[in-house]
């Protein structure tokens, strides 16, 4: 199987094409940005714009399959875009990488409304499809670090199970091998809870002991 990774420049791609690759399955990498010097290995890189149709069709040409890992206010458009070519393109699978509190009592908050959407459009497509629901990423605590300080903002009284990146992409490639997995949707969630103060205590104590 040939699988196009749309995103594949953001936080949570790499892992899943280093995955992908491990067992044998053929990637093509789609983004604005993706560039062959971010990788160890020479893949087929296209790079265009998700709402550019003619960028979606050249790169999903010779595909079977397409995982999508993006973040933009505008997703459920992007996804819509990406469905429609996948129509065309006769795609077999698509995944998508939504969020654990994407739930329809939410949709309140605009990301939250995105993601919901863009996951409604995926389950009325008529592809198969497997849909991810992840918690906080591990990965996410980098973001938190800047200019020597450590910082949370807010006061988050729930704890958090995080999850690391790796651990998503192993998951999603063996989706793809299952088909027992195909038209479902999944809620992944680490197997220890912190506040993330707690988690960020911990991150900056093995990563930036002089914070």
């Amino acid at each position: 199987m040939k699988v196009l990774v749309i995103g594949a420049s953001g936080l949570l791609a790499k892992p899943v094409i280093k995955h992908f690759d491990k067992e044998g399955f053929q990637v093509k990498l789609f983004s604005r940005t993706v560039a062959t010097k971010m990788f160890e290995k020479n893949y087929e890189i296209v790079q265009g714009d998700v709402f550019n149709t003619s960028d979606l069709e050249k790169a999903m040409e010779d595909c079977d399959a397409v995982h999508i890992t993006i973040g933009q206010l505008d997703e459920s458009e992007a996804v819509k875009n990406i469905v429609r070519t996948s129509l065309r393109q006769n795609i077999t699978l698509l995944s998508y990488i939504s969020g654990a509190s994407v739930k329809k009592e939410n949709m309140w908050f605009p990301m939250i409304e995105n993601k919901w959407k863009a996951e409604q459009i995926i389950k009325e497509s008529g592809i198969s499809y497997v849909i991810f629901r992840p918690t906080w990423f591990m990965e996410s605590l980098s973001l938190m670090v800047r200019d020597g300080r450590a910082v949370i903002i807010g006061k988050q009284k729930n704890p958090v199970s995080l999850v690391a990146a790796d651990d998503l992409a192993h998951m999603t490639v063996n989706a793809y091998k299952n088909k027992t997995a195909y038209n479902k949707t999944f809620y992944i969630y680490g197997p220890e809870q912190f506040l993330l103060k707690e988690a960020l205590e911990k991150y900056c104590n093995i990563v930036h002991p002089e914070i």
